[in-house]
């Protein structure tokens, strides 16, 4: 009977998936962001660095409606499919200025006394009465509000309280279709100084000393306007630094595409911004003139032999 001797070892597959975490190639995401369902909500045009999807979810908050919250798609590529971190986020989502007012919305209560509203409520803003013209009754006696898993708003009617079978409702929700490309794009505020969209990018090494490598617009790239601002923003930054940007309307005349939807800045006169093609380049310079200089060796050995012979 045969017997094993030493130590031997398997494998077991397993679903996990280890975590990578570089500041090469850092993304940069601008788009919009299910702020309502944020815990910690992040400032409107500012670079957020997040290194968890936790952080990401507090910050800018997440619904799996990718269309209306652009940044909800690379929070789950980043941390859920790939497990890469870090990234930085810019929401350009405002709800002082992308809003929607909603007054006298009357809603119904169940049989176990709770009332579900789809809209993307201002939970600050929300204000529950008994009647229309009631005045606004108190959370935490009459009622209770707050986001189930699937990001509706879960109002509550508390024993004890005023509410009965309906409420009327008044609020502010947010409105993603307002947000539009010169929003996306950005600029600075000559008033303020405050940068707003695309402008962004070159606070992020002076806030978290880290050199953007990529810059994306989940669902905006499509527009000339915006590709060209990417182009222009990725050619240098802080007059330092090149990237990558991923665009659906890039100008092949300017960019080298390398594969996919990732395209590389290209200068003039074929002078390459990004460092790698210089090193290439010139890597193919030096060993171009070597062989050179190994012929010219290989010649003159020949000719010395022949006058020899």
């Amino acid at each position: 009977m045969a017997y094993k001797h030493g130590v031997y070892t398997s494998e077991v597959p397993t679903s996990i998936v280890p975590a990578v975490n570089s500041t090469a190639g850092l993304p940069v995401v601008f788009g919009t962001a299910p702020i309502h369902l944020a815990s910690n909500r992040a400032e409107v045009n500012k670079p957020i660095l997040c290194y968890t999807y936790a952080e990401a979810v507090a910050a800018m908050g997440y619904s799996e409606d990718w269309e209306k919250y652009t940044l909800c798609e690379t929070i789950y590529s980043q941390y859920s499919l790939y497990a890469v971190s870090p990234t930085v986020f810019v929401n350009v989502l405002d709800p002082k200025k992308h809003k929607a007012t909603v007054s006298d919305k009357e809603v119904q209560f169940n049989s176990e006394k709770t009332v579900i509203v789809n809209d993307p409520v201002l939970l600050e803003t929300l204000k529950v009465k008994k009647a229309s013209a009631g005045q606004p009754l108190t959370e935490g006696v009459d009622y209770e509000a707050a986001f189930d898993s699937d990001g509706n708003l879960v109002i509550t009617a508390l024993s004890g309280g005023q509410l009965t079978d309906s409420a009327f409702l008044d609020y502010e929700k947010i409105d993603p279709s307002a947000v539009d490309k010169d929003d996306i794009i950005g600029g600075i505020d000559t008033s303020t100084g405050a940068y707003t969209g695309l402008e962004n990018l070159s606070k992020v090494f002076p806030l978290y000393r880290l050199v953007p490598g990529m810059v994306l617009a989940p669902g905006w790239t499509h527009d000339p306007e915006v590709a060209a601002v990417m182009t222009a923003k990725a050619s240098t930054i802080n007059g330092l630094f090149c990237l990558l940007y991923t665009s659906d309307a890039a100008d092949d005349l300017l960019c080298v595409d390398l594969g996919g939807r990732r395209i590389i800045k290209k200068k003039k006169k074929l002078q390459y911004s990004c460092l790698f093609y210089t090193i290439k380049i010139y890597y193919y310079k030096v060993m171009k003139r070597l062989s050179a200089d190994r012929s010219d060796k290989r010649d003159k050995r020949k000719t010395t032999i022949n006058r020899n012979g």
